[in-house]
């Protein structure tokens, strides 16, 4: 199959129509008519392999992931997200691999009414390079540099779940490699404790190869592990993590109310150190109202479920800033349309940077941590 066949048989044929888009797919270049009133918003991600996502996932969720955390862009920026480009590189061409990837393409694209209007295709290690083009109403579109001194903080949702499965999965591929080189004893299960006792995964890991956990050390965090890791909570994490959902469903609280905006997507430090930083103002953060997901919030008497939703990223909720003056009719709305939010914070000008309230009424001082590539 060459690469115009390949083209045509997984992506071209499944290209939705979009009015804004007079032709698509099969010229040089796309044709957008851009409708009165709007502006366009443009927004490109590369993912790739191993980094972003692993190679041994399913492909169907790594096109539809890519899809949706381009969808998050949009959604923090309160623009209708409405075509896209797909540069796909590939180490070879495997059908069965490129139908999975298509189908979840296509799903994704389908559930927010999307057009897939162009891209490439290349030879070499597995990425792909998505550019979203969305629409919002003239002057509407929601930046990071607009909070003023009083403005309040918002999360539309918990944190953390994402960035639970990913400690998930990496410490599974660690045991997965001990077993493999065959250190089954008891003295191995108790160093791996010990130097893992900090990962959420490892005994449910222990429970699925047997071991006697009943010869391993007994602590509250055993029990609250084992509560947390069976099949529905599985089914959960890896949702969170694969198949996250942008939240365009707030799109037009922004558009109404907010001043500034974000998705959580390199952690919630990471990304609201954006947001002071463009306005030039500092936050303050009120520790004991940041929404942990309640999934996590039972594993551990330590910090790691908070860590996880103050630098865990991956979550694609939304941190948007508003005006106080907006704080009760926003809240009003969002009660009449079954939505839920959580106000963490205030912009300041007291100083400069992040800091946190924490539960002593004391002011500690909060580094801007989250993922980066370098």
């Amino acid at each position: 199959m060459n690469e115009f066949n390949l083209i045509d048989y997984f992506f071209k044929q499944h290209a939705l129509t979009r009015p804004e888009v007079v032709y698509g797919i099969g010229d040089d270049c796309a044709c957008l008519r851009i409708p009165n009133g709007q502006d366009l918003l443009v927004s490109t991600d590369t993912l790739v392999s191993d980094v972003h996502f692993l190679s041994t996932w399913d492909p169907y969720d790594i096109a539809y992931k890519a899809v949706m955390v381009n969808i998050s862009d949009c959604a923090a920026m309160a623009a209708e997200p409405f075509a896209l480009t797909l540069a796909l590189t590939l180490p070879t061409v495997e059908e069965g691999w490129l139908s999975r990837f298509s189908q979840g393409l296509v799903h994704a694209l389908n559930l927010h009414q999307i057009a897939l209007i162009g891209g490439d295709t290349t030879r070499g290690p597995l990425s792909l390079t998505i550019t979203i083009h969305g629409l919002a109403p003239y002057n509407k579109a929601v930046r990071r540099s607009g909070a003023e001194v009083g403005d309040v903080i918002y999360l539309t949702g918990p944190l953390g779940l994402a960035a639970f499965g990913v400690k998930l999965l990496s410490h599974t591929a660690i045991l997965r490699a001990v077993t493999k080189c065959g250190f089954w004893r008891f003295a191995s299960a108790r160093l791996l404790y010990k130097k893992y006792a900090h990962s959420y995964s490892y005994v449910n890991i222990f429970c699925k190869a047997r071991w006697r956990l009943t010869e391993m050390p007994k602590t509250a965090f055993c029990d609250r592990a084992k509560y947390i890791i069976n099949s529905e909570h599985q089914a959960s994490i890896k949702k969170a993590l694969h198949h996250p959902v942008p939240r365009t469903d707030f799109t037009f609280i922004l558009r109404e109310f907010a001043s500034s905006a974000i998705d959580v997507s390199d952690g919630l430090l990471a990304d609201l150190n954006h947001l002071w930083e463009s306005s030039g103002l500092g936050a303050t953060l009120d520790l004991q109202d940041i929404p942990v997901h309640p999934l996590i919030q039972p594993l551990s008497s330590d910090d790691h479920p908070f860590e996880f939703a103050l630098s865990g990223g991956d979550d694609y909720e939304l941190c948007y800033i508003m005006p106080k003056e907006n704080e009760a009719p926003v809240l009003e709305k969002i009660k009449s349309t079954n939505l839920s939010c959580y106000k963490i914070g205030v912009m300041d000008d007291a100083f400069t940077g992040l800091r946190g309230l924490n539960l002593e009424s004391q002011y500690v001082q909060l580094s801007s941590k989250g993922y980066t590539h370098f």
